[in-house]
């Protein structure tokens, strides 16, 4: 036999130790044991067997962190890398809203909606807020729910009274010689934008006087002089921010009725709303801030104290806000007051979230409660959708690859977000490739007492 062939017998079927190659190359099934020097197989030559790591459990809980964090501050919609939160401090973070509110930071197709001032609406420019909601008739305690806490002195004996109720179940009563007062502050100084806020029930044909004031004793340069009065024969808004300077013109809201009464400031214009309607809106006004300084006072003036408020006047929600005005321009607007909204169907899509390269993988969270007697079945009263090539345009987002997270996606829930709040994971998501981000959901079979799913926030992982 020729040596060839014997050399070619031995380099097909004899197995070598690794540690015997140290030059040229040799088929890697040659290799039978031993361990191959680092040096001598090429980086791009390695071939790697084992299967990526799956952070979608990591990510989730870097998106459940990220809720609990958002909720604790307070936060509207944000990013991560890769990661879109939002515990819905407010409606940043989505565009379609069909048949669904926002009420009290959580999104649901039947919801009560309250004119009170909670939550968000307590926010830095809230300098003073009185509520009654629903205190034990002839209750004489009063607190300061802003930030601020002031102390409410009394004149006289104003009390909660349950004969009249704007919301909840009682109102304060003014009885002729009873009224508030709160110390001056930098917060309740009238030498930039203001709002003054509150419903009023007084009685009708009533001739008393001032039901708000802050009067100091000097007609100019004085950082705010005004009061807002009952009296059916003169006008409700009456001011001094500059020389003598005084609305005119009817504007009575004693007949008994409640109405929603703002005075404000913006920039030098001075404008008054009855139920939302402009009544007064003067301009030029001084913005100086010297002068003595003054009690604001709700029932009577401290200026003049015989000059309260007829008996049988009935206050609420009472906000004054500082370097804000809420109600800008003359442009009539609906007062914050109780409604409600019923649905049996509601659809709720987030905001487009460009991912950086093309995506075939989503995940998330979501927060939900259960408000109504019934449990939500999550994939049937709540869905929810993912997609990566969000198309179309809002509201309906046609041509959109919706992918529906089903019933056996949705994991395990978690113990009490908080106050009923549920946390569920949602299932890594096998998508249509894209770059436009987004999350849908779909209210189904809902039912006022019985099945009431709100969602009160979500994270998406693309």
């Amino acid at each position: 036999m020729a040596i060839t062939k014997i050399v070619d017998d031995v380099r097909t079927t004899t197995a070598l130790d690794a540690t015997k190659v140290t030059t040229g190359t040799m088929d890697a099934a040659r290799i039978g044991s031993g361990t191959l020097a680092d040096a001598r197989i090429s980086q791009a030559s390695v071939v790697q067997h084992s299967p990526p790591a799956d952070l979608t459990a990591v990510r989730q809980d870097i998106a459940m962190l990220a809720l609990y964090n958002a909720v604790s501050d307070n936060r509207a919609a944000y990013n991560l890398p890769y990661s879109f939160i939002d515990q819905f401090e407010d409606d940043t973070g989505t565009t379609t809203r069909t048949t669904v509110s926002n009420v009290d930071e959580y999104f649901a197709s039947i919801a009560s909606v309250s004119g009170y001032f909670t939550g968000a609406a307590i926010d830095a420019q809230t300098s003073l807020l009185i509520q009654s909601d629903s205190q034990t008739n002839g209750s004489s305690a009063f607190t300061d729910l802003s930030s601020n806490g002031f102390t409410i002195e009394k004149q006289g004996l104003p009390v909660h009274s349950t004969a009249k109720a704007k919301m909840g179940t009682s109102s304060i009563l003014f009885n002729g010689s009873s009224g508030l007062k709160i110390a001056w502050n930098a917060a309740l100084q009238y030498n930039a934008d203001f709002t003054i806020e509150f419903w009023g029930n007084s009685p009708d044909g009533t001739t008393g006087d001032r039901i708000m004031s802050h009067w100091p004793d000097h007609h100019t340069s004085n950082g705010g002089q005004w009061f807002i009065r009952t009296t059916s024969n003169d006008s409700a808004f009456f001011n001094l921010f500059d020389l003598n300077y005084q609305a005119s013109g009817a504007d009575s809201f004693s007949d008994g009725n409640w109405h929603h009464i703002v005075f404000q400031r913006e920039g030098s214009n001075l404008r008054g709303f009855i139920d939302g309607i402009n009544r007064i809106n003067a301009s030029g006004i001084s913005t100086a801030t010297t002068g003595n300084r003054q009690y604001t006072t709700i029932g009577y003036s401290y200026q003049g104290p015989g000059e309260f408020v007829t008996n049988l006047t009935y206050v609420d929600q009472i906000r004054i806000s500082k370097g804000v005005a809420r109600y800008p321009g003359t442009t009539t607007f609906t007062p914050p007051q109780d409604s409600s909204t019923t649905s049996a169907t509601g659809t709720l899509v987030s905001d487009v979230q460009t991912a950086p390269a093309a995506t075939t993988k989503m995940s998330g969270v979501i927060l939900y409660k259960d408000a109504g007697s019934g449990a939500t079945t999550l994939g049937t009263q709540l869905k929810i959708y993912l997609t990566a090539n969000l198309q179309g345009t809002t509201p309906n987002w046609t041509g959109t690859d919706w992918k529906e997270v089903v019933a056996g996606d949705f994991g395990a829930v978690t113990p009490l977000f908080s106050a009923g709040v549920k946390m569920v994971r949602i299932a890594e998501q096998t998508v249509v490739s894209g770059t436009a981000c987004a999350m849908k959901a779909v209210w189904a079979s809902q039912a006022s007492g019985t099945m009431e799913s709100q969602l009160h926030g979500w994270a998406m992982n693309y």
